[in-house]
């Protein structure tokens, strides 16, 4: 129940984008009727496609699911009628798991409020060599801008806020080191190939920026705001009239080298489905067909003891899918959205293409491939110049996919700790339902009670990157549309080449995989999605999780193996019971922290706090000055 709950509705972004002021200012869309219809359909639209997946997804044995081990050695470490300790310890997983807890709950006050420099230790960027020779004489004037220039590019490659994060030791905060992947519970070849896409593609983007290409070095290096043609924040009011339409504009981005990762990672997906997984895929199908029992087809230990139970039929999934879809039509046509009901359809059929490949990758490895942007190419295409609708376009594209996995991962989760599918399918259904009323009203009060909430100078840092992420994809494929941008004359017409490169690059390496056994850990889909992390995240978000990851899954793992786990025995001092302890920790302190202090206006001042957020990393300083024109590119009526 709390698994299903702990996703906010996707359709929060939308509303998000559309209410804000400094995005589209649409006071309408605080109407509460509108707001919980969409939540309560993107919420549920991937249950009628989780109950089909179950052949493919929940039954093999080779769909291990990595995350759901973490939660059972948790609940194990609670519930466990008979404390259990493992061979050379003496503590109970109970009392190391309150361990963890109480000692990452007194460290997070450092990184999150009382030395923020903890979380971004950018300390490179803090020489600010230009401030070493203010108070001298004048003849220091020529070596102050060459030193000010070189603040610049160590900003850029270095930084940790807008930079690239070339930094041996980036942080210290279990929060920066996890937000792409858990080191403790993701396999390490999984980790360790999700740096290496994102160490791949560094040089590429500064290679971007250093010559220039797409005019990338007016902007930031590595930035997810939207920029015009004079460096400045794109003002969408300028190309959008009330109803969000487009009428005409111009648009600089500096991190369009995601979106070319971005159609090589989805081509690459089917590609490596097929290659090392359509033998899994065949027998999933032919299971659909048999007339035998599923304990005959699939021959898991876990398979033969959850028969004893009556499995939830397919037609209940489909009548919640159904209804899902109707709420979603209901909400998206009797409003203002400028939107076809249709839409809701759309994420029915890219899943039934998708769901499989990306659910098997994703059981395996711990590694989600997201469907946003292909889902906003097509928006783009069928709604060109409709901001919003694309939003609806891509939400449901989207977020299909990704709630049938969520659905999935919980059912295998059901399978493994033999629980009734017929209590999991109806504990499910009331805790989306009660989620979504819940996450509604926290949306309404962060839009309406956070002073300044997204802007860049929030005072509490609730600048909202991933909000950001989203305006910036709704102007790019919404209002400017993938024809201005990808189509013949287009600037990135380009990259629509990574779509082959994608669907072919994954054949060398199953036939070396054949021949050479270490490639066995090269995973190429997890590699290509490394290089998805950029913007605004950066290499100081990948690279710590490595180190880590290798200390408890290799070294203590072949060293200390009452630490580790199987699926018939769960030993005790677990990494998955340590990271579960920590993220439990950091939940409760923020909250703690931000009700407590920030929220009465408390602050600590001083050279910790602020010596991160100065300088060049924190402002996003372009390479080259906008030329005296005034601006840069093509200008009015050159453009394509």
């Amino acid at each position: 129940m709390a698994n299903v709950g702990f996703n906010t509705p996707y359709t929060n972004n939308i509303i998000w984008v559309q209410y804000l002021p400094l995005y589209f200012n649409s006071a309408w869309a605080t109407n509460f009727g509108y707001q919980i219809m969409i939540a309560l359909s993107t919420n549920f639209i991937g249950y009628g496609l989780a109950g089909l997946t179950r052949r493919f997804l929940v039954y093999p044995a080779h769909a291990i699911w990595p995350t759901n081990l973490a939660m059972i050695a948790l609940n194990r470490a609670f519930h466990a009628e008979k404390e259990s300790v493992a061979n050379g310890w003496r503590i109970s997983k109970m009392r190391w798991f309150l361990y963890c807890f109480c000692g990452m709950f007194v460290y997070f006050w450092f990184p999150d409020f009382i030395f923020q420099a903890l979380s971004y230790f950018n300390w490179m960027t803090w020489i600010a060599p230009n401030s070493l020779f203010l108070s001298i004489k004048p003849i220091y004037a020529p070596l102050i801008s060459k030193l000010a220039a070189a603040d610049v590019h160590l900003a850029a490659i270095t930084g940790s806020i807008s930079g690239l994060g070339l930094n041996p030791i980036p942080t210290f905060d279990w929060v920066q080191l996890t937000v792409f992947v858990d080191p403790l519970i993701n396999p390490f070849f999984s980790t360790l190939n999700y740096f290496i896409g994102g160490f791949i593609t560094l040089p590429m983007i500064a290679a971007l920026w250093y010559t220039n290409t797409w005019n990338t070095a007016y902007l930031p290096i590595n930035s997810n705001r939207v920029f015009d043609n004079t460096g400045n924040f794109y003002n969408v009011s300028n190309a959008v009239g009330s109803n969000t339409l487009f009428n005409q504009t111009f648009l600089a981005a500096g991190n369009i080298l995601i979106y070319g990762v971005f159609f090589a990672v989805y081509t690459a997906t089917l590609t490596h489905a097929f290659l090392y997984h359509r033998h899994e895929i065949a027998h999933g199908f032919k299971s659909i067909l048999s007339r035998k029992k599923t304990s005959e087809v699939h021959t898991d230990v876990h398979v033969r003891l959850m028969m004893a139970y009556t499995e939830v039929p397919e037609w209940q999934y489909l009548v919640i899918l159904i209804a899902a879809i109707a709420l979603g039509a209901a909400g998206i046509g009797a409003y203002p959205t400028e939107t076809s009901p249709a839409v809701v359809l759309y994420g029915v059929f890219l899943a039934a293409i998708f769901v499989i490949p990306i659910g098997i990758i994703l059981a395996i490895t711990n590694v989600q491939i997201t469907l946003n942007v292909l889902a906003e190419l097509f928006g783009g295409l069928w709604f060109p110049g409709n901001a919003v609708a694309m939003n609806y376009f891509k939400s449901y594209g989207y977020v299909t996919t990704a709630h049938t996995l969520n659905f999935a991962q919980d059912l295998k989760l059901a399978h493994y700790m033999h629980i009734p599918p017929v209590h999991t399918f109806w504990a499910q259904i009331y805790a989306t339902i009660v989620s979504s009323f819940v996450c509604i009203a926290i949306l309404n009060f962060q839009m309406t009670k956070i002073d300044g909430v997204c802007t860049p100078t929030q005072a509490d840092h609730f600048t909202c990157p991933g909000i950001n992420t989203f305006f910036t994809a709704s102007v790019l494929w919404g209002t400017l549309g993938p024809k201005r941008m990808f189509g013949a004359g287009g600037i990135y017409n380009s990259l629509l080449y990574c779509f082959l490169i994608g669907a072919l690059i994954p054949i060398p390496f199953y036939i070396l995989r054949k021949r050479v056994k270490s490639f066995e850990y090269v995973h190429l889909p997890v590699i290509i999605a490394g290089g998805l992390s950029w913007a605004p995240y950066n290499l100081a978000n990948l690279w710590p999780a490595v180190p880590v990851a290798w200390v408890f899954n290799v070294f203590i793992k072949k060293r200390y193996l009452a630490w580790w786990i199987s699926l018939s025995r769960l030993m005790a001092y677990n990494p998955s019971i340590t990271t579960t302890a920590f993220s439990a920790s950091i939940a409760i302190c923020a909250v703690v922290i931000f009700f407590g202090v920030e929220w009465t206006n408390v602050s600590i001042d001083w050279i910790g706090n602020n010596r991160p957020f100065e300088g060049c990393d924190a402002d996003g300083c372009p390479r080259l000055p906008i030329p005296d024109k005034g601006f840069f590119g093509p200008g009015p009526g050159e453009f394509h």
